[in-house]
C-alpha cells in the first residue's frame, strides 16, 4: 500500500520520469500477490495493485535506492545492520512527519486492520509531502542523503 501511495504522490507532482517507487520486503516471500484487503483499500482510493507482486530486498536494490522506507524500527535496523553503506538511505515511513514511529503490518487482521494502515499510510504521504520532495532533491543534488 505505501508503494502505491508514493508512487501516486510522485507521479502527481509530475517527477515519475525521475523517480521510481518499488516495494520489496524483509522477509518477504518472493511472487506473493498483495492481500486482498490492501487491494481493495487501495481500490478505495482509486489505485490498482492487484497485478504487484511481492519480493526480498537484495543488495541490487539497495544499492540501486535513493531512498527507503520501512514501516518499523525492526525492519530499519535489520537493514542497516545489514547493509550498513546505505543506511543513510533508510527512513521509517512514520518521518515523513517528522517524527519516528512503527507502522504495524496488518497482516492476517479483518480489513479495519489494512484500512487504518491505508489511512495512516495516506495520512503520512499527505502531511509529509514537503519533506518527501526536500530528500529527493536533496539525493538529486548531493547524490544521496546526508
Amino acid at each position: 500500500m505505501g508503494e502505491a501511495l508514493l508512487r501516486e504522490k510522485i507521479n502527481q507532482r509530475g517527477y515519475s520520469a525521475k523517480w521510481q517507487v518499488v516495494s520489496a520486503g524483509v522477509l518477504a516471500l518472493p511472487g506473493l500477490p498483495a492481500s486482498e484487503f490492501s487491494v481493495l483499500e487501495m481500490a478505495d482510493r482509486g489505485l490498482d495493485i492487484s497485478k504487484h507482486r511481492s519480493q526480498m530486498i537484495t543488495p541490487e536494490l539497495m544499492k540501486e535506492s535513493q531512498l527507503i522506507f520501512v514501516m518499523t524500527h525492526h525492519h530499519r535496523d535489520a537493514l542497516t545492520f545489514q547493509y550498513p553503506a546505505h543506511k543513510n538511505k533508510v527512513k521509517l515511513f512514520s518521518e515523513l512527519r517528522g517524527i519516528k514511529f512503527d507502522i504495524d503490518d496488518p497482516f492476517g487482521e479483518p480489513r479495519e486492520g489494512y484500512a487504518e494502515c491505508a489511512r495512516n499510510l495516506f495520512g503520512l504521504v499527505e502531511i509529509g509531502e514537503k519533506r518527501l520532495l526536500n530528500w529527493l532533491a536533496e539525493v538529486e543534488t548531493q547524490g544521496e542523503l546526508q
